[in-house]
């Protein structure tokens, strides 16, 4: 499979991840889409209030030629299996939340 640009990542994390945007019985579920800084985001805000009101469900940017995912809180949809199935290459998918590594970029 042939490696994707930046400008095809960004298009495809904003796709995929604007589908997480929903409710549910407990809370609501908001996508904050930056496309200028290429950064993808979804928030939940439980319904009720207390000591954890918030979070984030899952954190994405794209740097480079890579998708570095920082955060996925998702149990049932992991959102590296979401973008492989939308046709992005496994090995630029970056799942920093397990500890890989964001590769370094060259000083020449």
């Amino acid at each position: 499979m042939a490696r994707l640009t930046e400008h095809e990542l960004a298009g495809i994390v904003h796709q995929v991840v604007e589908k997480y945007e929903g409710t549910s019985p407990h809370a609501k579920i908001f996508v904050i889409l930056d496309d200028d800084r290429h950064s993808y985001t979804v928030t939940g805000i439980e319904n009720e209030p207390g000591n954890d009101h918030s979070w984030v469900v899952l954190q994405a940017r794209v740097v480079g030629d890579m998708i570095i995912i920082d955060a996925d809180n998702v149990w049932d949809k992991k959102l590296w299996k979401a973008l492989v199935a939308a046709g992005v290459p496994r090995e630029q998918i970056v799942l920093a939340y397990q500890g890989e590594k964001e590769p370094q970029a060259s000083s020449t």
